[in-house]
């Protein structure tokens, strides 16, 4: 069966462009060397799974 066509109305196209602008900003991130490493991710994240109270990791 096929359905039809969706066409985008202004919500779609205000959230494609929001997720434009979101991706745009995290690849210049990355480029500017503003990221957190996995092993400080997974260990931040361990701890709060075992009820630690730990301030999020920084870049």
């Amino acid at each position: 069966m096929s359905q039809a066509l969706r066409t985008a109305d202004d919500g779609d196209d205000l959230e494609t462009e929001q997720l434009r602008a979101a991706v745009a900003e995290a690849r210049a991130a990355v480029q500017r060397g503003d990221v957190i490493p996995h092993d400080r991710v997974r260990e931040w994240l361990l701890n709060l799974a075992q009820g630690k109270k730990a301030a999020a990791p920084r870049s």
